[in-house]
């Protein structure tokens, strides 16, 4: 586990995004559910993209990665038997689970410890009841048997993962399944995303009033090339810690995307930052005092650490809510943005489903510890820019999982570090 001690912050710079982890994940899976070829760009994939690219090599897709990003030129092979690991990433765990199956071999799902707290029951069960073989709720799986077409039963107030899972596996069983939310709908964002991809794979999904119903004319096909977008999340604490202090410019950002982590641009100027969007070039600057803000983070949880450590720099109360559902991941991940803020100096009260920041527009300076958490990581990079002294960030290391350059970018930025051995 390696520390890094933050010793200046951000200034003003030019940098370009990364791609956009969630993007380049799902149409890896996409294109290695088509026949022929597909190109995917892909700028710096962290380890969570190259642990989809690992587990889909490891299903029979010939996936190859060059600097422009990834070639898929043969698709998954039904049947067999697979070891795949899914290293850090939810993601790729909760999407491939109900493709195994979907693809009626036997293969064992395992991953990194972060994912062996991760829940999975209501996905597995939806998964039983239709064929698959999982004798185990929690890692490592094993996934036998062969899913039949029908209706899938999922919880809507669980993972929004569970359902995209499903929206990817079921094209493979036929026309007839679809999916029926047992309880109302918490999350669309990221099931919008999915269906966005799938529709550039002929794979197209519609809304029904009870669930999601595949449309008869959808069969995987490929696109032959499909471009991803820049990262909002990653992008985020660079544009925030512009808003507090300094100035940045942002390339490869585009407001047409479904990530919902672009509502960071109006929560900034909101908050008193001035913006400016030339194509795909996005620039935050500081102008005056920041002002507290009010933000539901019900479709965009993974903004919580970027935006409290922005209400740190207002002067006033900030309350974010919305987010109950990001406390229910591998750890509770609003206790943990809660945690790093008070070791920087932050008066901070959690909520029932968000945190309610005292800002006062300063923070001390500190150790955060990461928690496995690479946005974590990024927001106590963010936080340096209002603090009095240096922040050192244990477990630094986790911030590869969806932006390797990232403190390269920091750098470029005007920051300043130094790292040293962890534990």
């Amino acid at each position: 586990m390696s520390s890094i001690i933050l010793t200046a912050p951000v200034s003003e710079g030019s940098v370009t995004a990364v791609s956009a982890k969630a993007d380049v994940q799902r149409a890896l899976i996409a294109a290695a559910l088509s026949e022929g070829r597909t190109d995917i760009s892909c700028l710096h994939p962290g380890k969570n993209i190259l642990a989809t690219a690992d587990c889909l090599r490891a299903l029979g897709a010939a996936v190859r990665r060059d600097k422009s990003g990834f070639t898929v030129t043969s698709p998954v092979r039904p049947g067999g038997f697979a070891e795949l690991n899914a290293g850090e990433s939810a993601t790729t765990l909760r999407f491939l689970l109900p493709i195994i199956a979907a693809l009626g071999g036997f293969a064992v799902l395992d991953g990194g410890p972060q994912l062996k707290n991760q829940p999975l029951l209501p996905l597995i069960e939806s998964l039983r009841e239709h064929g698959a073989v999982i004798p185990d709720e929690a890692l490592p799986l094993s996934v036998q048997g062969q899913l039949s077409e029908g209706t899938y039963v999922i919880p809507g107030n669980s993972s929004s993962q569970f359902i995209s899972g499903l929206m990817f596996a079921l094209p493979l069983l036929g026309k007839k399944s679809k999916i029926r939310l047992s309880t109302p709908l918490k999350v669309t964002a990221y099931i919008d995303m999915t269906i966005h991809t799938l529709s550039a794979f002929h794979v197209w999904w519609k809304r029904t009033a009870d669930g999601y119903e595949m449309l008869p004319d959808s069969a995987y096909r490929t696109p032959g090339r499909y471009e991803t977008a820049g990262d909002w999340s990653c992008a985020a604490p660079f544009l925030a810690a512009a808003a507090m202090r300094g100035r940045v410019e942002m390339g490869e950002l585009t407001l047409s995307t479904k990530q919902a982590e672009k509502k960071i641009l109006p929560l900034l100027a909101e908050a008193g930052a001035a913006i400016n969007m030339v194509g795909q070039h996005v620039t935050v600057e500081h102008v005056t005092d920041l002002c507290p803000f009010d933000a539901d983070l019900g479709e965009c949880p993974d903004l919580a650490p970027t935006l409290a450590v922005l209400a740190c720099a207002a002067r006033g109360d900030s309350y974010l809510t919305g987010a109950r559902h990001y406390k229910l991941k591998d750890m509770d991940r609003l206790e943990a943005v809660a945690e790093m803020l008070r070791s920087l100096g932050a008066e901070i009260e959690n909520l029932p489903d968000g945190l309610l920041v005292h800002g006062t527009g300063r923070l001390r300076g500190g150790a955060v510890n990461a928690h496995g958490d690479h946005r974590i990581v990024m927001a106590a990079a963010q936080a340096r820019s209002i603090t009095s002294g240096d922040v050192t960030v244990a477990g630094a290391d986790a911030v590869t999982k969806a932006y390797p350059t990232f403190f390269d970018d920091y750098k470029a930025l005007g920051g300043r570090l130094l790292e040293t051995p962890g534990d």
